[in-house]
């Protein structure tokens, strides 16, 4: 076998078991969520990055400019500028 066949084989492989990992694993992606803090209205929207639809609206302190989940996402920070507050 030469060594270009060998590496288009190599390359067939790692694109195939990249495909398997992220096609098993697309269930977990699916469950993310998207929280945009929505300054004006002084609430924060939950976004179901599955279906692309606001699935919650939090009210939150007065104009909202950041969120951040807790790496486990069991938590969502929410910066406030004019309450002054987290």
């Amino acid at each position: 076998m030469s060594y270009y066949k060998a590496f288009r084989l190599i390359i067939a492989v790692w694109t195939w078991l990249l495909a398997s990992v992220f096609l098993v694993s697309a269930p977990a992606f699916a469950q993310f969520r998207v929280y945009v803090a929505n300054s004006e209205s002084n609430n924060v929207s939950v976004i179901d990055t599955a279906t692309n639809r606001v699935i919650a609206t939090v009210d939150v302190g007065s104009f909202p400019d950041g969120a951040a989940a807790s790496p486990d996402g069991t938590r969502v920070y929410v910066s406030n500028m004019i309450s002054n507050n987290v």
